[in-house]
């Protein structure tokens, strides 16, 4: 559900290193200092996204998470995980991935903030592998999953029955799986550890696919300001709420001409702030489009 505007939201930021050891563990919990997170959700070609910036924390801390991003295959390969609520209704998921940058700007000294950059699926895309043949015939979903498992994801397939034929496949784990659900017109989300395979346009069985339940979005559930018609589609603002999926529903109640209706949600940002006394933003904001075309029409 949408957070209430007089709630006390919560942020959490969960680093796990891949190598080494915070005190207490290889997982560094940061909450309870000034945090702002800014996430950015999108279909292929691009990934999904964040941006962390965390204020208070310890020099050891930093030094452990620090990374050198102009050595992208040296890194340590460390993963990060953000938790978003309030105190009403605790916290869930709402994005996780793999660090690609991470360092400290002390030009801002005494308050250090340590600045974490991270994508979904990074490490599958970078880390090369040897060509995949398909001989006869096998399910899309099955080699899809195979790639899943070599990037330590998840994988959900949403209804996709299709099979593979005789076919090599080159790249990257990421790339491989891409290009089977290209070749079989099925789409591919990458989304918090997860490859979800689903029909064209979503016309799956779960949520993840774009057919679950919808999530109504009006004046009363959250909507902030009036919805705008773009030339990627319509446009909506809303206090965040972690019920918003990327390739998921979003029915729309709105005055503004030919804007209500249920879309299919496209492109997704959350920007958060938590335990910041000058305070800052809670939104989502939302490009969504037509959900039967939003597959044919490249958009996801």
């Amino acid at each position: 559900m949408a957070d209430g505007s007089f709630t006390i939201k919560l942020l959490e930021v969960h680093v796990t290193l891949r190598a080494g050891q915070f005190q207490g563990g290889n997982t560094k919990i940061i909450t309870g200092v000034p945090l702002k997170v800014r996430i950015e959700k999108t279909g292929p070609p691009d990934f999904c996204k964040a941006s962390i910036e965390a204020r208070g924390l310890r020099y050891e801390d930093m030094e452990k998470m620090s990374t050198l991003a102009f050595r992208p295959l040296f890194t340590a390969r460390n993963h990060v995980a953000v938790y978003a609520g309030n105190e009403r209704d605790g916290l869930s998921l709402a994005f996780s991935g793999e660090i690609t940058q991470a360092s400290a700007d002390f030009n801002s000294a005494p308050d250090v903030p340590f600045k974490i950059e991270a994508m979904t699926g990074y490490f599958g895309a970078i880390t090369p592998q040897s060509p995949t043949a398909v001989n006869g015939s096998q399910p899309a979903a099955d080699f899809i999953a195979m790639q899943a498992k070599k990037m330590g994801y998840a994988f959900q397939n949403d209804g996709v029955t299709t099979q593979l034929s005789n076919a090599v496949f080159n790249g990257s784990p990421v790339a491989q799986a891409r290009a089977a659900a290209r070749q079989i017109g099925a789409e591919l989300i990458i989304d918090d550890d997860t490859l979800i395979l689903s029909p064209s346009g979503g016309a799956g069985t779960t949520a993840a696919g774009g057919r679950g339940n919808a999530v109504l979005l009006n004046k009363k559930t959250g909507m902030l300001g009036y919805p705008v018609l773009s030339n990627e589609g319509v446009e909506v603002k809303s206090l965040y709420n972690s019920a918003f999926r990327l390739g998921g529903l979003v029915k729309v109640e709105s005055i503004v001409p030919k804007a209500s209706g249920t879309w299919r949600i496209i492109k997704l940002t959350h920007d958060l702030a938590a335990f910041d006394p000058s305070g800052g933003p809670w939104e989502s904001q939302m490009t969504t489009y037509y959900p039967s075309m939003s597959g044919a029409g490249g958009k996801i």
